[in-house]
């Protein structure tokens, strides 16, 4: 129950924050901003040829790491006790790991058209 609403809770934040360009987070750069101007970085270094990934590749990450950590970890009762000290950074290099496939995917396509 708790990773499901946490999960719905970033997800939704990032849904909210995408829809509504003109709600800002640090700096005066809101997450669309954010996100387009990975994009952009992207497409210039040659990696890419079209918008979305940036988005695409956040959301794999956070969406891995959060699922790894909760569902496999902590409702896991061999592992419940120390999940968050002994797993956390799999959790996130995996998420890493994740996001990067993305990125892949997205220049295998571009290499193949």
């Amino acid at each position: 129950f708790v990773f499901a609403l946490t999960f719905w809770i970033l997800t939704l934040s990032i849904a909210y924050f995408g829809a509504f360009p003109q709600n800002h987070l640090l700096f005066g750069f809101s997450i669309h901003d954010f996100f387009n101007a990975a994009d952009s970085y992207l497409i210039d270094a040659s990696l890419i040829t079209k918008r979305g990934c940036a988005m695409e590749a956040c959301i794999s990450m956070i969406s891995w790491s959060l699922t790894n950590l909760f569902i496999r970890r902590l409702l896991n009762p061999e592992t419940a006790h120390n999940a968050f000290q002994k797993y956390s950074a799999d959790a996130f290099f995996g998420g890493i790991a994740s996001a990067a496939g993305i990125v892949l995917k997205y220049h295998l396509q571009m290499r193949m058209a």
